[in-house]
């Protein structure tokens, strides 16, 4: 199985939505947006098999169960997508990836906070586990925004679509820098 590197996982979405910008913007388009945070991790996979010609260690919809809640409770998460999870190789730390896609910034800014929420509670649930720390990875497609949330590097896909991911900047300004494979 072919592991990926944090690098790759952003220069390949960085590649290749920039190179179907225009089907993007027209996604973006489409109301009801939650259909196109799925079909944009597909297409996303959909690039990655066609790059690495192998098969991918990853799963969709990456159960982790029992991460607590603000609410108090444990619950089930589900991780938009994660990469390196069946090899425990340490040069290639799990990366979890949040995925949003809005036409507009104000809701983009929005689920990107949710995500970054979602991660504030996996972290401290991977090290009370003793598990490796992985690379927690925030990924929005929307539109140009001036601050979608701390930290966050935004691409210019083409097309008036903009990809932001998260970086270590991100998890240091939410305190939890230290539970990632950052450090």
């Amino acid at each position: 199985m072919v592991q990926i590197s944090l690098a790759d996982f952003a220069k390949r979405a960085i590649d290749g939505f920039g190179s179907i910008s225009n089907k993007m913007a027209g996604a973006l388009s489409v109301r009801g947006g939650g259909g196109v945070e799925g079909w944009s991790v597909l297409e996303y996979l959909l690039l990655m098999q066609a790059e690495y010609r192998a098969s991918l260690d990853y799963y969709r919809e990456y159960l982790l169960d029992g991460v607590p809640s603000s609410l108090g409770g444990p619950r089930r998460v589900l991780i938009d997508l994660a990469f390196n999870v069946t090899v425990n190789d340490p040069t290639y730390p799990q990366i979890l990836s949040e995925w949003k896609c809005k036409p507009d910034g104000n809701a983009l800014s929005a689920g990107l906070f949710e995500d970054i929420d979602v991660f504030e509670h996996v972290l401290p649930y991977y090290q009370e586990r003793g598990y490796p720390k992985p690379y927690p990875m925030v990924v929005g497609i929307g539109p140009r925004y001036s601050n979608p949330a701390p930290g966050m590097e935004a691409v210019e896909l083409g097309n008036g679509v903009f990809l932001y991911l998260s970086t270590d900047k991100t998890w240091k300004h939410f305190n939890v820098y230290s539970l990632t494979a950052y450090a």
